[in-house]
Formats: structure tokens, C-alpha cells, sequence
């Protein structure tokens, strides 16, 4: 095997290990998210049935809720 093919061989090695590392980097795997923080302001009615079915709602989707200002 001359110099020339195994430089073909270790780019070709590298382009694959490059690849691979830009589909786990960008897929959607759960080990990798990291948390995010949104502000989301509602307005509402003074209905104290509608506080308690929104955080239902939001405990249902695994929405933690840090603060509240009412």
C-alpha cells in the first residue's frame, strides 16, 4: 500500500467520523438538550378553575413552572 492510498484511507476515515458526529450533535437526543427557560405571559380571566387547569395542563406536558406572578 503506497503513502497516497492510506492518506485516502484516513480522509475518508475522518469525513465518516465528521459525519457521524453531525448527526448525534443535531438529532434530537434526550442526553444531549439541556434545559430551557421561556417567560410566557398570559392573560386570563378571574377564574381560579383556569390557574389550576393551565398548571395541570402544564404538569402534564412535563412543564416545570419556576415562578409565578399573578
Amino acid at each position: 500500500m503506497a503513502i497516497g492510498d492510506s492518506m485516502y484511507l484516513i480522509g475518508i476515515g475522518v469525513a465518516l467520523i465528521l459525519f457521524l458526529g453531525q448527526i448525534i450533535l443535531h438529532g434530537q437526543i434526550s442526553w444531549l438538550n439541556s434545559p430551557m427557560i421561556e417567560r410566557v405571559t398570559l392573560v386570563t380571566d378571574h377564574d381560579e378553575k383556569t390557574l389550576e387547569q393551565l398548571l395541570k395542563l402544564l404538569k402534564e406536558h412535563d412543564i416545570s413552572v419556576l415562578t409565578f406572578d399573578a
